[in-house]
């Protein structure tokens, strides 16, 4: 081998960009790893480098991390490198700029076509000079996943909409909506899908394909600069809304439900005062939103201001009415699916009046001509056999790639656990008893003053929120619907704090810090 004398760059930069991913095989994207000063502070292990990957199509950034440089190596006066220690400021800011990283990426996949094949380039840059210390061929790229292993599965989205798991009816109608009410969205944003599907079922649930959204937001220029990679599913999701589910009953098949509610509300007299309560809030929002206007002085942005409070307002009530729409139509078809039913049943085409929950809308129709091409009876056994078997099974909120069922592995549970953490979505400060509610529909009461503790909670749960001293749950966000309506009540909330439902007791006093958002077991 022959001996190769290089001078020592003293390098503001170094580092190293690998021309594919070398974690996951990708050939559509570049890594970058870098940090201040020489190259021997990374190699070495010393420093964790910023962490860049660069798409090769339009070697646009697609995503960034800066890590906590808190060293650097440099050469001294007699060429021998040394440690220097880099201040907080320095240490947290960016080693390349976006220009730099271009331009690295451009000559790379030079490098890459010139020596025919995949490379590891060491690289530093001096000033506004950038120099190419040398190359080697990548022998060990994994092999690249395929599209089913490449996907981000996500129920953050479906929990608001959809219960836990869903019977073949609601699918079929699902399916009928969601191109519909999603391809809008893409077409106004001038992208095309392709023939990706926006969802998919997993383990009997609704599952959203994250990596479409992934895509969409990343075109957006303000935001594609942010690292968005595993993060996905991370961000609190929201609940289910019961209602969808055309199998649930429906309030007006459940009276006394309703009564024994309303005579909650009767024994609650004196002792909560939801429109005092309201009221109240009501001169604190007009109080905060006087206090906004004047504190802008420029008379463009007070226009601005009003025009998209106005419409934030708007928007909230015509989510909530639109969805409130949505239910009545559903019910609407549950009441005309059960009548069905009950025909069916009576001239022996099902067995169960609830099977009819089992078929797909389409399949409906030849059913009761007597003219299916399936048998019936079969079908629906192993729908509600499969059904079943979902129901035993608890699937993460985010699932990559194939879902095995075997291989899933339940978060572990503190069921000793005295402070649990979440999202504050209304403020205020309340200890008192907890009631833990698993379903609206439980014949369970909420008695006034205790603190309502639900996994979700959806417009079936409202009522619940009248005698409420506080209210926690399991999942949701700030515009859930939960969320939304503890603020109009003027109640203290905390939600996606995880397992509340399975840590608290009903009877155990409690107290949840909606400024904080912690939740404490006292006793």
């Amino acid at each position: 081998m022959a001996v190769i004398v290089q001078s020592l760059i003293a390098a503001d930069t170094s580092g190293v960009i690998f021309t594919v991913d070398p974690i996951t095989g990708s050939r559509s994207s570049m890594v970058i790893e870098a940090c201040f000063g020489l190259g021997d502070a990374l190699v070495s292990g010393k420093v964790a480098p910023d962490r860049f990957v660069v798409g090769k199509k339009n070697l646009k950034l697609l995503s960034e991390k800066i890590s906590n440089k808190k060293i650097m190596s440099v050469p001294d006066k007699n060429g021998t490198v040394i440690e220097q220690t880099l201040s907080d400021e320095k240490s947290l800011s960016r080693t390349l700029d976006n220009k730099q990283i271009k331009r690295l990426a451009k000559l790379s996949e030079k490098i890459e076509a010139g020596l025919s094949g995949p490379q590891d380039i060491e690289w530093a840059v001096r000033g506004a000079e950038l120099f190419f210390l040398q190359s080697r061929p990548i022998t060990t790229i994994p092999k690249e996943k395929l599209w089913p292993d490449r996907q981000v599965w996500s129920n953050a989205v479906a929990q608001e909409v959809l219960p836990d798991v869903v019977t073949p009816a609601t699918l079929s109608i699902i399916q009928s909506f969601a191109e519909a009410i999603f391809d809008p969205v893409l077409r106004a944003l001038c992208m095309d899908r392709g023939n990706h599907p926006h969802y998919d079922v997993l383990a009997g649930r609704v599952y959203f394909n994250a990596n479409i959204w992934l895509a969409a937001i990343r075109a957006l220029p303000v935001i594609n600069k942010y690292d968005f990679s595993d993060d996905i599913g991370s961000e609190p999701g929201l609940r289910e809304i019961v209602e969808i589910e055309l199998f649930n009953a429906r309030w007006a098949e459940t009276p006394d439900y309703i009564l024994s509610m309303l005579g909650s509300y009767v024994r609650s007299i004196g002792k909560t005062d939801p429109l005092e309560n309201h009221r109240k809030l009501h001169e604190q929002r007009e109080q905060l939103t006087r206090k906004c206007r004047r504190s802008l002085r420029n008379p463009f942005k007070r226009i601005l201001f009003n025009y998209l409070l106005v419409r934030a307002q708007r928007g909230s009530v015509f989510r909530e009415n639109i969805k409130c729409e949505i239910v009545r139509l559903l019910t609407a078809v549950r009441i005309m699916l059960l009548e069905l039913a009950s025909r069916l049943h009576a001239e022996s085409l099902i067995r169960d009046p609830k099977d009819i929950f089992f078929l797909r809308l389409e399949e409906i129709e030849p059913v009761t001509q007597g003219r299916a091409g399936f048998d019936v009876t079969a079908i629906i056994a192993g729908r509600r056999s499969e059904y079943d078997h979902w129901q035993t099974i608890t699937p993460p909120g985010t699932i990559v790639g194939r879902f095995d069922p075997q291989k899933t592995v339940p978060a572990p549970l503190e069921a000793d656990a005295e402070v649990l953490k979440g999202l504050t979505v209304s403020a205020g400060v309340v200890t008192g008893n907890a009631r833990v509610i698993l379903r609206a529909d439980e014949q369970q009461q909420l008695l006034p003053g205790e603190i309502l503790v639900a996994p979700f909670t959806d417009p079936g749960w409202t009522p619940y929120f009248v005698p409420a001293a506080a209210v926690v749950m399991d999942l949701g966000s700030l515009l859930s619907h939960g969320s939304i309506v503890a603020r109009e009540y003027g109640i203290p909330a905390v939600v996606n704090v995880g397992a509340a439902t399975k840590i608290i007791k009903t009877g155990q006093t409690i107290q949840v810090d909606g400024n904080r958002g912690v939740v404490r077991i006292l006793q």
